[in-house]
């Protein structure tokens, strides 16, 4: 499975692939220059509804779908059926540590992990439709994306004691790359299945 990651670069965006596993173990070990750590000093000293500069040198992590450039433009390659949950904000490391616990006691938890900021945990279940296939066209991976998210919630809250953040389920959704040694990742986890959508659910 292959999640798309961005960095920006002023006005540009270099875009690529690269595998999950490599993915999860990019995330076990900070590199030298250590710029999650970095992120997360620096947030002390932001207000809350401000900006932080250095979060834009983290590359953006995506991963819905497998993305690539076709004469320029960005499109959907590959859909992975991975709907991202963020729960936050939360006040410390023992609250972090509760919400991974509750969220490993799901079976279709593929990946569990502290976002970027230090102060959320980020949830990755993994979707298919009853016959293990996935949407092949954008349109119907964003249908399905939609459902799978809107299912997700419904699956995840009533387990979690902390509020997952509403998000709007597009593709394109993403995350700054994280660190966390003690990330959970679980290559074998169970899928949800859910039937293909003919149209988008009707409440937002």
């Amino acid at each position: 499975m292959k999640i798309t990651q961005i960095r920006e670069n002023g006005d540009t965006e270099a875009l690529s692939v690269t595998d999950i596993d490599l993915l999860i173990e990019k995330m076990k070990k900070e590199t030298k220059l250590r710029p999650v750590t970095g992120l997360r000093q620096a947030l002390h000293f932001v207000l809350p509804d401000e900006p932080c500069s250095l979060a834009n040198k983290l590359p953006r992590v995506i991963p819905a779908a497998a993305f690539g450039r076709v004469n320029g433009v960005k499109r959907m390659k590959t859909y992975n059926g991975i709907v991202e949950l963020t729960i936050g904000p939360l006040s410390n490391n023992s609250e972090i540590a509760l919400v991974k616990q509750k969220a490993c006691e799901q079976p279709q938890t593929r990946c569990v992990f502290m976002g970027s900021s230090g102060k959320t945990v980020k949830i990755w279940a993994t979707f298919t439709r009853p016959d293990n296939s996935l949407p092949k066209t954008r349109e119907e991976a964003e249908l399905f994306h939609a459902h799978a998210y809107r299912l997700a919630v419904k699956c995840y809250q009533p387990q979690i004691p902390f509020d997952i953040l509403p998000k709007e389920p597009t593709l394109e959704q993403y995350s700054r790359l994280s660190h966390d040694p003690d990330i959970i990742y679980r290559p074998d986890s169970v899928q949800f299945y859910l039937s293909q959508p003919s149209s988008m659910p009707e409440e937002t």
